[in-house]
């Protein structure tokens, strides 16, 4: 789901504007979830979300980066290869999401490029290793629980520490093929997780996204359709050296059934995810820039005992997501308006098993699903209006202010027994950005500051509380809905080493407080551009 507190802090941080810093290592930024980065996100360098369209849609690449009739698209920031390596840490004091973990520590290695062919396209790529830790995660087995939930699996033993390693790999080609444009792009991660203690949980989560797209380009518009299947497979296990451990099936709102185990018996589980992409993008260059963009996105969950090879729980999710982004320039001043709505729902199922006899002579009985409950549903929508006001003070140097506000609506509910949580949020941004090219070095500044404000919101749970309904459900409902406010920054500089090699450093600090909580989020990136 959407409530990634990690994103909420470092999305605007990652925002630097229109020198070549910022964009080359936004671009090929690496999602911190399962979903793609770039397009749909609420972002702050609204500048370049054209760029990211683009990108987004592979097969309008090559022939917009390569024609000069498309020059004002390609944006005053040069594409240019990226090495680069990064620590990010943030802290939580406070209440925190249970499976996200109050304390966050990762270092990355990431490398990516793009290389153009005059009559053979174009083709780029990216490749990231991650590795780091998350601290006091609780009730959760899962690599990117968001997905799967609240179809959850863990145990008992409380909150521990869970070692990751991610591996990355993306890559793409577009080129013109008669009045076509084409392209195919593909995405892998492999996450290995693992906790060291008893009991010794293990997950290999590995996700595949394959995309196909086709598109025309004419002197002032372009239109493209991409679609992209995607495939993941978590295969979890745990091995206890405890007598009466307790492996806890999650389904919603603190609900749980939950199983016994013996000395050095292994529970496993098995989560698959199909899913489906559709992309539509329309582009526009004249006097006033426009590009819109639709999307919809398919997903079908499945857990499966590792014992019984049962499918016990399942999901169907649907996503909507729309943007409009249009952008005017007079003399030095440049405005940009961007409006980005996301509509979801889920449907929960929960699969009903009788023993029945196979063999009676043998004694062989098997279980039989003879029953779906479709017991939970969630939906969740959101708006973001962005305006975005640019003016250049000299050739190399500019300054940039950027107002915001959003809204937020989710409902979970839940029919036997009848359970409603209902949240309601509005969000605003104010942001301030300067940037500047002297000689040989380069500088950009962020800073911002914003609010959210969580009205009408409703927690309608039957039975005793207890702590793992508190947990799963009070606290989250709490966090989502809490009225807290929002500040940070970065700064960034670059040195041209020699002609087209830029060494770089980006700092970036970001604070949350609300009643509930306080996070610290640092983050420091060594870069070289060329």
């Amino acid at each position: 789901m959407k409530y990634s507190l990690f994103t909420i802090l470092l999305l605007p941080a990652y925002a630097v504007g229109q020198t070549s810093l910022g964009y080359n290592l936004q671009r090929y930024a690496a999602p911190e979830g399962s979903m793609p980065a770039g397009l749909y996100q609420s972002n702050l360098d609204i500048e370049h979300t054209v760029s990211y369209a683009v990108r987004s849609n592979t097969a309008l690449l090559d022939r917009i980066l390569n024609d000069s009739a498309w020059a004002a698209v390609q944006g005053e920031a040069t594409a240019r290869n990226v090495v680069s390596g990064s620590f990010d840490n943030d802290n939580t004091i406070g209440q925190y999401i249970h499976y996200d973990g109050r304390r966050k520590t990762f270092g990355q290695l990431l490398a990516a490029g793009e290389r153009s062919i005059a009559g053979r396209g174009t083709l780029y790529g990216m490749a990231c290793y991650r590795n780091g830790n998350r601290r006091d995660v609780s009730l959760n087995y899962a690599v990117h629980p968001e997905d799967y939930a609240p179809y959850l699996v863990s145990d008992t033993l409380g909150a521990s520490t869970f070692r990751q390693e991610t591996y990355i790999v993306q890559a793409g080609y577009s080129r013109g093929v008669g009045p076509m444009e084409v392209g195919m792009d593909i995405y892998y991660e492999g996450v290995a997780q693992a906790r060291t203690h008893d009991p010794r949980h293990s997950n290999y989560s590995h996700l595949m996204r394959l995309g196909l797209s086709a598109g025309q380009a004419w002197a002032h518009q372009a239109v493209s359709l991409r679609i992209a299947p995607e495939w993941n497979r978590q295969a979890i296990s745990s091995t206890s050296m405890q007598d009466g451990v307790r492996y806890f099936d999650f389904y919603g709102f603190g609900l749980w059934n939950h199983r016994e185990t013996q000395t050095a018996i292994t529970y496993g589980r098995v989560q698959t995810l199909r899913g489906l992409m559709a992309d539509a993008a329309w582009l526009y260059d004249g006097a006033w820039q426009w590009s819109a963009n639709v999307g919809y996105h398919l997903r079908r969950m499945n857990t499966e005992e590792g014992s019984s090879y049962k499918n016990l729980f399942a999901s169907t999710t649907h996503i909507l997501r729309q943007q409009l982004h249009v952008s005017h320039r007079v003399d030095d001043w440049q405005v940009y308006m961007q409006l980005t709505a996301i509509q979801g729902w889920r449907r929960g199922e929960e699969c009903v098993y009788e023993q029945q006899v196979q063999d009676a002579e043998q004694g062989l009985y098997d279980y039989v699903k003879v029953a779906t409950n479709r017991l939970y549903t969630y939906k969740w929508m959101n708006g973001d209006v962005r305006v975005k006001v640019l003016h250049h003070i000299s050739p190399k140097a500019s300054i940039g202010l950027l107002a915001a506000v959003g809204y937020d609506h989710s409902k979970e509910g839940y029919k036997v027994p009848s359970m409603h949580i209902d949240i309601r949020t509005l969000r605003s941004t104010l942001a301030a950005e300067y940037k500047q090219h002297r000689g040989a070095a380069q500088l950009e500044l962020l800073a911002y500051a914003g609010m959210q404000q969580g009205w009408d919101c409703r927690y309608s749970i039957v039975g005793v509380t207890n702590p793992i309904q508190t947990t799963m459900a009070f606290i989250p409902y709490q966090l989502r809905g809490e009225n807290h406010q929002l500040m940070g920054g970065s700064i960034a500089w670059g040195y041209d080493l020699m002609q087209n090699c830029t060494l770089g450093l980006r700092l970036r600090a970001d604070r949350l407080h609300s009643d509930y909580r306080k996070v610290n989020a640092l983050s420091a990136d060594l870069f070289v551009l060329f």
